[in-house]
């Protein structure tokens, strides 16, 4: 890992912390996951050198302020999947072509890969790039919610953005995504 500038911010959906470099944004964790002095720890125990602030985590926070606002559907910011193992990082790259408003099943993110969904689940589940990798969007085959590593409200809140917030099983195929 090179140098990274970070930053916090306090939004609708609670406090985050983002981090990117040269290679793009490789973190965007809540703070109800690890804690921000956590989350940056572990990026130092990476190797980055971090300093706060800087043009590709300001570039980030702003879209990220634009999504959560309902302003925008598709982010530009580059993402660096560094941080994540090699099997969620395939994953993860395949879960970005679920766009704004739709929803996948853990089932078919296992099926595209050729691997167990419960597998599918760890790698969705360890994502250090929440939102712009849109981990939210995965859910149970029996359309329920599933699960999600900083828990079901902040789940609700996010489809509620894209339009998804009354979402409680029968999932329809309008709404859902093959991979």
């Amino acid at each position: 890992m090179a140098n990274l500038g970070y930053q916090t911010r306090t939004t609708d959906v609670g406090r985050l912390l983002l981090a990117a470099g040269d290679d793009g944004l490789c973190l965007l964790a809540f703070d109800s996951d690890f804690g921000v002095q956590e989350s940056l720890d572990r990026l130092e125990r990476s190797g980055a050198d971090l300093a706060e602030g800087g043009a590709a985590v300001d570039q980030a926070a702003q879209e990220v302020d634009a999504y959560l606002g309902g302003l925008l559907r598709k982010f530009t910011v580059p993402v660096d999947l560094s941080l994540a193992r090699p099997f969620a990082r395939r994953v993860l790259r395949r879960l970005m072509s679920v766009g704004f408003g739709e929803l996948t099943s853990y089932g078919e993110l296992a099926r595209a890969e050729g691997t167990a969904p419960r597998a599918v689940g760890g790698a969705v589940g360890s994502n250090p790039v929440a939102i712009v990798v849109p981990c939210h969007r995965v859910v149970a085959a029996d359309g329920s919610l599933g699960g999600y590593s900083s828990g079901l409200d902040l789940k609700r809140a996010l489809l509620q953005i894209e339009g998804n917030g009354g979402l409680s099983g029968g999932w329809g195929p309008r709404r859902r995504r093959s991979l």
